[in-house]
This record gives C-alpha cells, structure tokens and sequence, in this order.
C-alpha cells in the first residue's frame, strides 16, 4: 500500500512540473516572443468559448490544432479575427481564402479568411478540459498548483524521514 502511494504521488508530483514547466513555456514565447498562440512542436491548445460548433464540440472544451501546409473543405481550423480565436468549418475553399461557418450557425462567416490567418486544424478534441485549463490559468489556479506542488514535496522529505525512524 506503501508502494502504491509513493507512486501515485510521484506521478502527480511529474505531471505538475510538467504542467508548471508547459505553461511556463508558453507565457514566455507570448510575452518575450509575441506569440498571439504559442505553440509547442506545431501544436496549440485553446479552449472553447461559445456554442458555434455544436454538436462537434461544446463551451469548455479543449481542442488541440496543428499548423499544416493546406487545409480543405470540412476541416474544422482556428483564425484570428479582430483579436479573437474563431474556430469553424471551411464550407469553401478558392486559392489561398476561406469562408468558414460554425456548426450550430444559421450561415457563413461574414468575410474570408487567408491561409496566413489560420493557427492550425483540429487535432484533438478532449471534452471540458479546457474548464480545467482556464482554472490553471487564472491566478488562484496558478496558486493552488504552486501550493500543491509544495505540498507534494514536502509530504515526500516527511514520508522519506519516517520511514527512516522506522
């Protein structure tokens, strides 16, 4: 039982520096570098705002694009669009211009979109994750990862110097 807690704890304790380490990462390329969406090996992580794409995905889900070469008809892509993240359907492509519409919209989009405007295609979609990641992301969440990461450690050196007493 001994063994299966101190393995629980060090995964937990390896996913949060990973976590701290990823978001780190991140808030480095958007300050220093001034990165609209920072990536990390082509891929970035946004979250879902609105209800456009119903029933693909929903309000607080997290979806991971990927940056291609081309994207086609059907393919689901995140834009910028008047400093928001709009992620729809291509209904038409001609040359290097999109029009895109949500899912759950009446019609298309009210203008084009150039191929250079567009992050990246849905990769993956992981429901209600991006909940989670909002919650990380805000200054409490920030604070409850420090604070369970010290936490962790701490409870590690206690655990290490009992077991050493026995």
């Amino acid at each position: 039982m001994k063994r299966v807690g101190s393995i629980l704890r060090g995964i937990v304790l390896c996913f949060l520096v990973a976590v701290i380490t990823m978001n780190g990462i991140l808030l480095i390329k958007r300050l220093v570098y001034k990165e609209e969406l920072p990536s990390l090996f082509g891929h970035s992580i946004v979250t879902v705002l609105s209800g456009s794409m119903e029933p693909a995905f929903s309000p607080g889900d997290m979806l991971v694009i990927r940056k291609q070469q081309e994207y086609g008809v059907g393919e689901v892509v995140t834009y910028a669009e008047q400093g928001s993240f709009i992620t729809h359907r291509i209904i038409e492509a001609e040359g290097d211009s999109y029009l895109t519409q949500g899912d759950a919209n009446n019609g298309p989009d009210s203008s084009r979109i150039h191929k250079e405007d567009v992050y990246g295609a849905v990769w993956l979609v992981i429901p209600a994750a991006g909940n989670v990641v909002l919650f990380l992301k805000s200054p409490f969440g920030l604070f409850v990862m420090i604070a369970l990461f010290l936490v962790l450690t701490e409870m590690s050196f206690w655990w290490e110097k009992r077991k050493a007493k026995e």
